[in-house]
């Protein structure tokens, strides 16, 4: 399992993610109850540093891509009903 992520991943996350990116998955993190290796919950500088390959852990990579899959159906679902209701 990988360790981090590419740089087009990295990019086609934030898309989803949208502005905030860092909020957006640490409020996942709290949710989830994910806490760093001392024992205190995350920050949104931890959460940047896991999408700059500086800190990852396979947990969390494998959490963060669960939730993107997740907003990404979402936002597709979303869009779609969109072209629905201007279509007719």
């Amino acid at each position: 399992m990988k360790n981090n992520f590419s740089k087009s991943e990295q990019k086609a996350m934030k898309k989803v993610f949208g502005w905030g990116y860092a909020k957006t998955i640490l409020k996942y993190f709290n949710k989830r109850g994910f806490l760093n290796a001392d024992s205190v919950p995350y920050s949104e500088e931890s959460i940047r540093a896991m999408f700059t390959k500086h800190t990852t852990n396979k947990l969390h990579v494998k959490e963060i891509e669960k939730l993107y899959k997740r907003l990404k159906v979402k936002q597709e679902k979303e869009k779609e009903e969109r072209k629905e209701l201007f279509k007719s």
